[in-house]
């Protein structure tokens, strides 16, 4: 249980990690509304993150047998989706505009920032091959099943909440040009991720035996 637990801590640690357009949204909140802007963004992708690891983990026999037959496949189309999320960080006009938040504005940053993230199915791709990677997929009855779920919301959240509070404690240092770099340097991380990711599906339909 406590493998299970960790494991399943990582996954939400390493998942948790902002790619595309939540990460951005939410460091730009943080940046003009400080950290309850900031964190109400990263909660509500939190939550999608919950739904769809539920997604995975409650059905995970039943796709247990198609994640070990397509595993690769799986891999190419997750990788490009990775690869065109960090692309979108070149795109995407970085700009600081500080503002007051409101109480208000806090319940639809949660909610336009978990409905975005629930309508990338990247990220429900993510959850099966992580399940794959840390070898979760044999799941025997409801108590593990919670648990592992838990570990994963307890991970994403950690991570989020790292992340807002670094950007809230650095919020009157960071400039326009420094948001900049930062969208470019998360951009970067993304599509390497993504490269690696598509680069390992290649071999899984290539040339792997």
């Amino acid at each position: 249980m406590l493998e299970l637990l960790i494991k399943g801590y990582l996954i939400g640690l390493v998942l948790g990690v902002p790619a595309g357009a939540i990460g951005a949204l939410t460091i730009k909140r943080t940046l003009t509304h400080g950290l309850k802007g900031g964190f109400a963004s990263g909660s509500g992708s939190c939550f999608a993150d919950a739904i769809f690891a539920s997604i995975g983990i409650f059905g995970v026999k039943i796709i247990s047998d198609f994640l070990e037959k397509n595993e690769a496949i799986i891999e190419l189309f997750g990788g490009i989706i990775i690869i065109l999320i960090g692309i979108s960080f070149y795109v995407r006009k970085a700009k600081i505009e500080k503002a007051e938040a409101k109480g208000d504005s806090l319940i639809i940053y949660f909610l336009t920032s978990m409905g975005a993230a629930l309508l990338n199915p990247g990220t429900l791709v993510a959850f099966m091959i992580a399940f794959t990677s840390f070898d979760v997929t044999d799941i025997h009855g409801p108590g593990q099943s919670i648990t592992l779920l838990l570990s994963i919301v307890l991970g994403t959240f950690t991570w989020w909440l790292i992340l807002c509070l670094f950007v809230n404690f650095h919020r009157k240092k960071i400039t326009e040009k420094t948001y900049k770099r930062i969208n470019f340097i998360l951009g970067t991380f993304v599509v390497l991720c993504g490269l690696i990711i598509l680069a390992q599906g290649v071999f899984g339909v290539f040339f792997k035996a």
